[in-house]
């Protein structure tokens, strides 16, 4: 997380981004490889990163998952795929009640 210019005021692992911030705090949220391809659980790094987001936000990340899993996902936690690469997502979380 970076505050000010420079190198990053904090590091957080993306496990616990709303236990050291809290929902809906951020209007951009960027995970690089790193954040949600070595974490043992990638599905709960991506709801935490989902979770952060203020509705309508953004959030790109790098994520290794299949198209059948990513929509499911979308469904769930609530955000909408603008663009999907090989390794990674451009989404926005949606605004109001979840879809059905």
């Amino acid at each position: 997380v970076r505050q000010g210019k420079g190198w990053p005021d904090k590091v957080v692992n993306v496990i616990d981004l709303t236990k050291k911030f809290v929902k809906n705090r951020f209007h951009f949220v960027v995970s690089t490889f790193g954040g949600t391809t070595y974490t043992p659980l990638p599905e709960k790094a991506l709801f935490q990163i989902v979770s952060a987001l203020k509705p309508g936000g953004v959030g790109l990340i790098k994520i290794k998952i299949s198209d059948r899993k990513l929509a499911q996902l979308e469904k769930r936690f609530n955000f909408n795929v603008k663009e999907r690469s090989v390794d990674g997502i451009l989404f926005t979380k949606n605004i109001g009640k979840k879809k059905k």
